[in-house]
């Protein structure tokens, strides 16, 4: 990278600064090589008081779970949400286990997302 490209990215910090980004990623990225340069990219805007909230797709984890368990994936275009009965079925788990868990994670998101939003 040139000094005259990093002058160029610098000048949309302060316009940033303070703000939110959301990203939504593919779970795939998770084995990805480059998930690491995400992850310092991610750092890096943080340590220039740019906030981002990563959104984790799972349907390649889906995928592989399916393929190992000879079951039929639904919704893996992203469009959909995979339901219980099918997260249990592809791993083992009750599927209420699923709900519980989903319903955790979702208010502990809404929550931090509510202190990411409100300064």
């Amino acid at each position: 990278m040139k000094l005259t490209d990093l002058r160029g990215i610098l000048q949309y910090v302060p316009q940033f600064r303070e703000k939110t980004f959301i990203l939504a990623i593919d779970g795939a990225i998770v084995t990805d090589d480059n998930f690491a340069t995400l992850l310092l990219d991610v750092a890096l805007l943080w340590s220039l008081n740019i906030r981002v909230v990563l959104v984790h797709g799972a349907s390649a984890q889906i995928r592989t779970l399916a393929d190992e368990h000879q079951v039929n994936a639904t919704d893996l275009d992203g469009t959909g949400v995979t339901d219980a009965d099918q997260l249990g079925q592809l791993t083992g788990t009750p599927s209420g286990l699923w709900v519980a868990l989903f319903l955790l994670v979702s208010t502990a998101a809404l929550a931090l997302g509510a202190r990411l939003l409100v300064p």
